[in-house]
């Protein structure tokens, strides 16, 4: 990896002179106080708070606060950004902007601090390894059912020959019967219509039943069309999933020596 450039406490001309030659080149970090503005296909407003911006060189911008996994704010690879220096209720501030053109949106971040800058280029060829396989969330699951929900205990896997398997099939604290459908990514709208289907077949033959689908995010689409069958979405932990997968292999493997 190359050396780094670093600025600590940049006045705004000098932080923006930094974000002009390094955005779009290499990968750009960003910390201090700013506020952020979003026009698109929504709108929404971040009042002036401490964060971290992360300006990768194919476009991808991640805001992100002091807690959680997800950012405050996002975009997609393939967007624009400027720098300038503007004058605001009588204080210079840095203010950068990202664009995107199909669909159109426009993030405005507006500094009021930048307390560190730093560019530096990072080079990775290799590809991601997946440690579990969605069997192996399954019966990670099925071990450790709490990690769906506290109180949540699982029957033996019923198969439907005609639909296939049932990912988990039990019943919650209340006793009510519960389905879940598990994604190891995030989940669309395909597996939100195949729970549904699961849920309906076991609907008419029970009074009251729950569907679940299991998954670390979940998009839009889906969201909405769970809620509108009556279904819900649980996210996923894979930190907490991932390192029992080779506990999990190692105990297969052992019962599969003394088998």
């Amino acid at each position: 990896m190359a050396e780094a450039d670093v600025i600590a406490g940049p006045d705004p001309e000098d932080a923006c002179c930094f974000v002009r030659e390094h955005a779009g080149n290499r990968l750009l970090q960003l910390v201090g106080g700013c506020t952020i503005d979003y026009q698109g296909r929504a709108k929404s407003q971040l009042a002036s708070g401490e964060r971290l911006i992360l300006l990768k060189p194919d476009g991808t911008l991640l805001v992100h606060s002091d807690e959680g996994v997800k950012p405050v704010n996002w975009q997609p690879p393939g967007t624009t950004t400027t720098a300038d220096v503007r004058e605001l209720d009588g204080d210079t501030r840095l203010i950068v902007t990202v664009e995107r053109s199909s669909p159109d949106e426009i993030v405005t971040m507006a500094f009021d601090r930048v307390t560190m800058a730093c560019a530096f280029d990072i080079e990775d060829w290799e590809d991601l390894e997946l440690l579990g396989t969605e069997e192996d969330i399954q019966q990670l699951l099925r071990l450790h059912p709490d990690l769906v929900e506290e109180g949540f205990e699982p029957y033996d896997m019923e198969l439907d020959r005609r639909r296939g398997p049932m990912d988990l099939y039990g019943h919650d604290v209340h006793g009510t019967r519960t389905v879940v459908e598990v994604k190891r990514r995030t989940a669309g709208i395909e597996e939100a219509t195949q729970l549904a289907r699961y849920v309906e077949r076991e609907r008419d033959k029970h009074e009251e039943v729950r569907g679940l689908l299991a998954a670390p995010d979940v998009s839009e689409t889906a969201h909405k069309y769970l809620r509108d069958k009556d279904l819900e979405f649980c996210e996923l932990d894979l930190d907490r999933l991932m390192p029992k997968v080779p506990q999990l292999h190692a105990t297969q493997e052992t019962l599969g020596d003394f088998g």
